[in-house]
């Protein structure tokens, strides 16, 4: 019985988990990572959820996930559903986008069940 090594998926694209060797979409879009405040490993049952300019809620991974999005500013809303707190780390922040680069932004889940979850815009390297 031969064990072949197989790679874990690091991108989300579209519906479509990705292998290590695949790379983020480069052109417009949105990029989402979302993070867990020291990141209690029992966040990793829930799914964090996305709002794009208040449309219907997305399950997000607990890595990058990429939004092909038209340029132009959009409302992007995150929160996690919690055990008894429907809407944990529930917050919102406002992007521009254009046509030419993605912009990736990271959601952090507060410490607190009463505070809101921290959006942070990461430099592209």
């Amino acid at each position: 019985m031969s064990h072949r090594a197989v790679p874990k998926p690091v991108a989300y694209v579209d519906g479509v988990t990705t292998s290590p060797n695949a790379q983020l979409p480069t052109g417009g879009g949105l990029t989402i990572r979302p993070k867990g405040f020291l990141f209690p490993y029992f966040l990793l049952i829930f799914k964090p959820m996305l709002s794009v300019d208040g449309g219907d809620p997305q399950a997000l991974k607990w890595q990058a996930n990429f939004i092909a999005l038209p340029p132009g500013r959009h409302t992007v809303r995150c929160y996690l559903p919690y055990l008894f707190w429907r809407h944990f780390g529930d917050s919102t922040v406002e992007v521009d986008l254009s046509a030419e680069v993605s912009t990736t932004v990271e959601w952090r889940t507060p410490w607190r069940v009463s505070r809101e979850g921290k959006w942070r815009f990461v430099s592209p390297s």
